[in-house]
């Protein structure tokens, strides 16, 4: 969760195109070198970085939907555990910072 927590402040350019911070998280995944500065879901990209900076193994997938076949499943979650969520059709992945925080508060924006 400290990986995470500094990295709370990390956001899109303001068209939407990946900064630099964001394209070293994609070079946490399959997609090093692809990622460039186009528009896309840095979810899953993000919460491989931070497992990899923590020195732990993560899917190393660009997709969200990869972390819910990844180690084990909980009856309910706890501090800085792996969360994914399916909303709007699309899949969505963080860091579970506990009850009442917001959704984009941390941990996988």
């Amino acid at each position: 969760m400290t990986m995470a927590i500094g990295e709370i402040d990390v956001e899109e350019n303001a068209d939407k195109t990946n900064t630099p911070k964001i394209i070293e998280y994609f070079d946490a995944t399959e997609l090093k070198g692809q990622a460039g500065t186009k528009t896309w879901g840095w979810c899953s990209a993000f919460a491989n970085w931070v497992m990899k900076a923590a020195g732990y193994t993560g899917t190393n997938s660009g997709r969200a939907q990869s972390w819910l076949t990844w180690v084990n499943t909980l009856t309910e979650p706890k501090y800085g555990c792996i969360t994914v969520t399916l909303k709007y059709g699309q899949y969505h992945v963080g860091f579970y910072a506990g009850p009442g925080a917001k959704e984009n508060s941390l941990l996988g924006l």
